[in-house]
């Protein structure tokens, strides 16, 4: 399987952001937010997207290093992730906002996006076991 982060995992259809924010699943984790939705589909696929706030990072390069962080970190850890929902004929869209006002070290980064991704693979067990 590739690690890229390609034009096929990127969430940008308006209607399913807005898809997404109506549910309401929020993981948290220091320091990032999640909002995610997932859905049983026939054709498993993960999408993303990031946000860092530009009234918390007022430079737009602060911003962007911030976002290539998080997807670098995502594409780096998405295998798993990736693996379960394929299992399981799971499709997954996910929102990302950085959410502290300092720029954090990757592998703090890291170690709390792995930690969500196994919180979401804990809650779609649940949600689909009900």
């Amino acid at each position: 399987m590739q690690q890229t982060f390609g034009k096929k995992n990127r969430l940008a259809s308006k209607i399913e952001i807005d898809t997404l924010f109506a549910n309401k699943n929020v993981l948290r984790s220091y320091p990032l937010t999640i909002y995610f939705r997932f859905f049983e589909t026939t054709n498993p696929d993960i999408k993303f997207v990031t946000s860092a706030p530009k009234r918390i990072f007022k430079h737009a390069h602060d911003r962007n290093r911030i976002k290539r962080l998080m997807r670098e970190v995502i594409r780096k850890n998405k295998l798993s992730l990736t693996q379960f929902l394929e299992k399981n004929n799971i499709g997954i869209h996910i929102f990302a906002i950085y959410s502290s006002d300092i720029e954090v070290q990757y592998e703090n980064l890291e170690k709390s996006m792995k930690y969500l991704f196994k919180k979401i693979e804990n809650e779609v067990i649940t949600k689909t076991s009900i």
